[in-house]
C-alpha cells in the first residue's frame, strides 16, 4: 500500500509495507496504545491477511482519492 501527497508539482510517496511482521507490529502497538478497542488484536490480524489477499487480486487499486481546494491532492492505493 502506498501514500501519495501531492501539492504545488510536489510529490512525496509513503509505502507501507503490508507482511505479516509489519501488521502484527502494528496490532500490539495499536493494543498498547487504545485498551477500549471493540476488536480484538486477532480481528486485526485477521483485517491485515485480508487486505493482503486483497493487494494481491487486484493491485494498483485505488482506496482514497481526496483533492483539497489549495490543488493539494492525497491518494491511497494498494
Amino acid at each position: 500500500m502506498k501514500i501519495t501527497v501531492t501539492e504545488d508539482g510536489r510529490r512525496i510517496v509513503i509505502p507501507l509495507p503490508m507482511g505479516p511482521i509489519t501488521s502484527n507490529i502494528i496490532c500490539l502497538v495499536i493494543k498498547r496504545h487504545a485498551e477500549d478497542l471493540p476488536f480484538s488484536a486477532d480481528a486485526l490480524r485477521e483485517m491485515f491477511s485480508t487486505l493482503r489477499k486483497f493487494k494481491r487480486k487486484h493491485g494498483g487499486w485505488r482506496l482514497v482519492e481526496v483533492h483539497g481546494a489549495d490543488g493539494e491532492t492525497v491518494t491511497i492505493d494498494f
